[in-house]
């Protein structure tokens, strides 16, 4: 029995002394974490900046506000301090100039009217055209051989007359004039296929027939 009492009077002096060492350790570890903080440098905060300062910041604003407002009122301003002048309405036109150009007949040098457009693209106008290809059957400018009737382009007669209408009155007005001159011709053309007709129909109702006038006629024919 004394023996029992004696090893656990030593095992409590043992649990005793493993508890004093860990609270002690911690104390160390606690006095070092709070040196270390009490020894970290602060790190400034940055000065606000003066009001004199602000002030000069934004005066030189304003007088740059100016500045830019002046040159895109007086471009004049800008060429005078070396700068270069705007070019835009340059580039207008010439835009305008180069779309003129493409709005024009390549045969009669005039504005396009009542545009015709072949196989191949290119395009003219209806009268002139048409008397190209009775002469020959082939574009003008490409010489691809024509196989199919020229095509109305509408969308470039509303172009050549909106620009036209926009930018020019006096061509405007002479293209108008030009349109009823041509109007009148067709009205007449047709009234002339009309009275062919009829005339080609009484002599085929006599049994007559026509004959080509570019060959020799034959012993009957004649």
């Amino acid at each position: 029995v004394a023996a029992t009492v004696a090893k656990a009077k030593a095992h409590r002096a043992a649990l005793a002394a493993a508890e004093a060492a860990t609270a002690a350790a911690r104390g160390a570890d606690f006095s070092m974490d709070t040196s270390l903080n009490a020894a970290a440098p602060c790190l400034p905060l940055p000065a606000p900046a003066p009001q004199a300062a602000l002030a000069k910041g934004a005066r030189c604003v304003e007088q740059s506000s100016k500045a830019s407002s002046n040159l895109a009122s007086n471009p004049s301003c800008a060429a005078a301090d070396g700068q270069a002048p705007s070019t835009e309405g340059s580039i207008d036109a010439s835009a305008l100039s180069e779309l003129k150009s493409e709005l024009t007949c390549p045969i009669c040098q005039d504005p396009f009217l009542n545009t015709n457009t072949l196989e191949c693209g290119h395009s003219y106008c209806e009268p002139c055209v048409n008397a190209w290809l009775c002469k020959c059957l082939s574009c003008p400018i490409c010489r691809a051989p024509v196989d199919k009737p020229p095509i109305r382009s509408r969308t470039i007669d509303k172009a050549v007359a909106c620009t036209l209408q926009s930018n020019n009155k006096t061509a405007y007005e002479s293209l108008l004039q030009r349109q009823n001159e041509y109007d009148l011709e067709v009205k007449k053309d047709l009234e002339t296929k009309i009275k062919l007709e009829v005339v080609l129909e009484k002599a085929a109702q006599k049994g007559l027939r026509c004959v080509h006038i570019a060959r020799v006629w034959s012993e009957r024919e004649q």
